[in-house]
């Protein structure tokens, strides 16, 4: 699939304290997969709710990006074009950083410019702070590494 310009993203949109009570509930109901934090301050084996494919597309929609999320060369930007892909094709992990916090990993399958790889997208909370296509890269819920 080819990164193309798609839209500006426009839809539903979940205010981010809706999301986790939404995303609470269901993991206590076990309507979604549940991760564990290992290793993260104060929160060593408390259960998380990832959230949905569909979720994490209206998070992106809503996120506001910063740092390393608005850099504008083509692999950071090419994100951009294909949030609206995200509830079809897309994987969402939780990813647990050395500083201890817990953040939102989307990764999905696509290609630009005739060149094989991945999207991701990693949000902390309401900031969209990571954004990439890593050529050659697979679903493997981690960061930057193809």
């Amino acid at each position: 699939m080819a990164a193309t310009f798609v839209g500006s993203g426009t839809g539903i949109v979940a205010s981010w304290r809706g999301l986790k009570a939404a995303q609470k509930a269901a993991a206590q109901a076990r309507e979604l997969p549940v991760l564990y934090g290992h290793g993260a301050r104060n929160t060593e084996n408390v259960a998380r709710a990832v959230p949905t494919p569909t979720q994490a597309a209206d998070m992106l929609r809503a996120s506001k990006p910063v740092g390393s999320a608005l850099q504008r060369d083509p692999m950071h930007r090419a994100g951009d074009w294909v949030i609206d892909d995200v509830a079809r094709n897309g994987s969402v992990f939780e990813v647990v950083g050395g500083d201890g916090v817990s953040r939102v990993l989307v990764q999905m399958p696509g290609e630009v410019n005739g060149v094989a790889g991945r999207f991701e997208w990693i949000m902390e909370g309401e900031e969209l702070t990571h954004q990439l296509f890593v050529r050659g890269g697979t679903i493997n819920g981690i960061p930057i590494k193809p």
